[in-house]
């Protein structure tokens, strides 16, 4: 489940196999934000995993759960549990307009890699 902008998606392996997100208007998930790249990252499924794939040229910031945040630059991540997206920068408070949150589970699976 991927919440933006008072907007939810699902994300399931035979119906949606992946999500993109980005200032383009095409994208799944679409920002204004002008750190987003206009393809910016996509979220897919890859053997019962969520699989974050930053594309972009600022990179994508994620926080799962109580962990400290992650940037990615041209990488992939496996998300678990639950936590938040931000395409560009990094998340300063949840409060920030721009915020994905994500929550992994629904027969998928949600562990934390190795």
């Amino acid at each position: 489940m991927l919440k933006y902008a008072g907007r939810e998606l699902c994300l399931q392996s035979r119906d949606r196999p992946a999500l993109l997100l980005g200032r383009d208007a095409n994208c799944d998930v679409v920002t204004p934000d002008p750190k987003a790249s206009r393809r910016h990252a996509r979220i897919e499924t890859r053997l019962d995993k969520f699989v974050l794939v930053d594309q972009s040229v600022n990179g994508t910031f994620v926080k799962i759960a109580d962990e400290e945040e992650i940037a990615l630059r041209r990488e992939a991540l496996i998300l678990y549990a639950r936590g938040r997206i931000t395409l560009g920068h990094r998340a300063e408070n949840q409060d920030n307009a721009w915020l994905l949150e994500f929550e992994c589970g629904g027969g998928l699976a949600a562990a934390k890699p190795a």
